[in-house]
């Protein structure tokens, strides 16, 4: 099943900008429904499970860098819980 990205706005509560923000940035990614650039973005299961670690992430102030690295280790996230 896809999400649509007012779905996964709506669902964690920010902006269809932030989301659109991180996929720039290649913290997540979404598929087109057709090949042309104005399909509609579709995210899996997976993807929105990966937005959700990145939106916990960065409440526990790791910086978008940080993420996009993966410079996290499993310790400094249990740390933070």
């Amino acid at each position: 099943m896809g999400y649509s990205i007012r779905q996964l706005a709506d669902e964690f509560g920010v902006s269809l900008r932030t989301i659109r923000f991180y996929e720039q940035r290649g913290l997540v990614q979404a598929s087109r429904t057709s090949k042309f650039a104005t399909a509609p973005r579709v995210y899996s299961e997976e993807q929105k499970a990966r937005l959700a670690e990145i939106l916990d992430l960065t409440k526990m102030s790791f910086t978008l860098t940080e993420i996009g690295a993966g410079e996290i280790s499993p310790a400094q996230y249990e740390q933070q819980l």
